[in-house]
């Protein structure tokens, strides 16, 4: 009687958790119909909810960025969680003061400058260039005389459009960068309040990953992570250091060459430098245009400058800072970079190098651990 009562009630359960499947299943159809019906609401909601969630991104970055002084400091000199923080965040603060005093209004006058001189550089670009062609005898022979009068108005109104744009998205992105620097000082809030209780944040995130994933996983998710932080720690902080020596040498350089807005070039260049293999050219554009309307010369000299620099970078410089840390071929450096921009654009160029080694990583251990298994299975069925 008890059997048949257990049987009785292993097939109900069993025809309820396949009923449940189902629904579970018609459930996820739903839920996905629905989100490709309403995709644009979707999207509109995602952005809405990034934009909210930003000043916690900035926190966590923050955090993540101050977290290994404010250790060692803990740690090796036994500072108490005050102090060590106090350190910190004046080592954070003086960094951002000393960027916004010396660095920023240089910058900002530069970009004015150029705006306000950008009709001047064009026509002296251009009596340059017909100076040239003149030199060379090439004007009577190509035409060219009539062609350069008769553009002469037509680039006159493009530079005078071109003014106004520029003028209205620097209002724009005056208005942009208010918005972003309210998020930015709440961010630095949120990240004071994650370091103080980061022990706690830690047992609460430890305690989240052994639920969701067991205890079976629950060591792969950990190795998962550190692996992560390790990779992306690395190379952030090497490339950090990296583009900030070829900033001060690229003004160095600057200076040595006499090319006018060196602190505004030499931070393009320093930027983009933390962009691998790209990076180098893409910031060298902007640098040698500014530099070609106010002198074609220096902007030879220029470009000269930078393509040494660059090889002094990727030979030894960076080598020296980063090590082997990197450990990915060039050809497969290029492709992540490829993907990455494409779809994210210049934040996927820069974090495509570090995902693509953590993808590496756990290919690699994967297929290990997959010809194990064949080997262990060939020894089994040879005995």
């Amino acid at each position: 009687m008890e059997c048949s009562l257990h049987s009785g009630g292993g097939v109900v359960v069993s025809k309820i958790r396949k009923n449940s499947n189902w629904i579970v299943l018609a459930l996820i159809v739903i839920i996905i119909y629905k989100g490709v019906e309403n995709y644009h609401w979707i999207f509109e909601n995602i952005n809405l909810l990034v934009s909210i969630l930003i000043p916690f991104f900035w926190g966590f970055a923050i955090a993540y960025i101050l977290n290994p002084l404010m250790v060692k400091l803990e740690t090796k000199l036994k500072m108490k969680r005050f102090f060590s923080m106090t350190i910190c965040y004046l080592i954070f603060f003086g960094v951002i003061a000393l960027f916004i005093i010396i660095v920023t209004p240089i910058i900002m006058k530069n970009l004015f400058d150029i705006i306000e001189k950008l009709p001047d550089y064009i026509q002296g670009l251009q009596i340059w260039f017909n100076e040239t062609l003149l030199r060379l005898s090439l004007v009577e022979r190509l035409n060219l005389q009539e062609y350069i009068q008769s553009n002469i108005a037509e680039i006159s109104t493009m530079l005078l459009e071109f003014m106004n744009l520029t003028i209205n998205g620097l209002l724009v992105r005056v208005i942009g960068i208010t918005s972003g620097l309210l998020k930015f000082i709440v961010g630095i809030i949120v990240s004071i309040y994650i370091l103080i209780e980061k022990e706690k944040f830690g047992v609460a995130m430890n305690k989240f990953i052994l639920a969701m994933s067991g205890e079976k996983r629950y060591d792969k998710v950990m190795n998962f992570f550190s692996l992560c932080n390790q990779v992306f720690s690395n190379f952030i902080i090497g490339k950090s250091i990296d583009s900030f020596i070829i900033g001060l040498i690229c003004f160095a350089g600057m200076k040595l060459l006499g090319a006018p807005y060196a602190t505004l070039l030499s931070v393009i260049v320093g930027v983009t430098n933390m962009i691998p293999y790209f990076g180098p050219f893409i910031g060298a554009i902007p640098a040698i245009l500014i530099t070609l309307f106010i002198s074609p010369i220096k902007a030879l000299w220029v470009a000269i400058f930078i393509l040494v620099l660059q090889q002094v970078d990727g030979n030894i410089i960076g080598p020296k800072i980063l090590g082997d840390k990197v450990g990915i071929s060039p050809f497969y450096i290029i492709l992540s970079i490829l993907i990455g921009g494409g779809f994210f654009g210049m934040l996927g160029m820069l974090f495509a190098v570090p995902t693509f080694k953590i993808v590496s990583i756990l290919l690699g251990r994967y297929l290990d651990a997959r010809i194990e298994k064949q080997r262990a299975l060939d020894i089994v069925s040879g005995e």
